[in-house]
């Protein structure tokens, strides 16, 4: 996995946008369970519906880090999957905390609720992401 055509010593920069629950995988089942394996520290989902297609996110945006790519995750819909968004973000380090929860746990952002709002909150999360100090568009 080695991005082309990128400048050697250009920031690279995800945003990874879902309204849903993965459903399809490249990796096979193996592939994913010796990655897991070598990879303990992961938020792992170990059963469940599309566990593997979860795991395999998860497996990704793992390897993207360790390139330096910076992985910012943003769910969009009632129907985004929250859990996998806020593993993927936490895995990614790009996880804020919830101001909902005094616990400290760290979720990625999104845009829910009312679907006439999702402009502005997009509007707002890219804006935090563009600002953000690590990341710089233009030199």
């Amino acid at each position: 996995m080695n991005p082309t055509g990128a400048r050697p010593t250009a920031n690279k920069l995800l945003i990874f946008l879902s309204d849903g629950i993965p459903n399809v995988k490249q990796s096979s089942n193996t592939a994913i369970d010796t990655f897991k394996g070598n990879n303990p520290l992961g938020e792992w989902f170990s059963s469940g519906s599309f566990a593997y297609e979860r795991n395999a996110t998860l497996m990704q945006i793992t390897q993207l880090q360790s390139l330096g790519w910076k992985t910012h995750v943003v769910g969009v819909g009632l129907g985004a999957d929250r859990t996998l968004m806020d593993r993927m973000a936490r895995m990614a380090g790009t996880a804020m905390p919830d101001p909902s929860n005094p616990t400290g746990v760290k979720i990625s952002p999104y845009a829910d609720g009312n679907p006439a709002d999702y402009q502005t909150r997009l509007t707002s999360i890219f804006n935090n992401i563009v600002s953000a100090p690590n990341i710089r568009l233009v030199k």
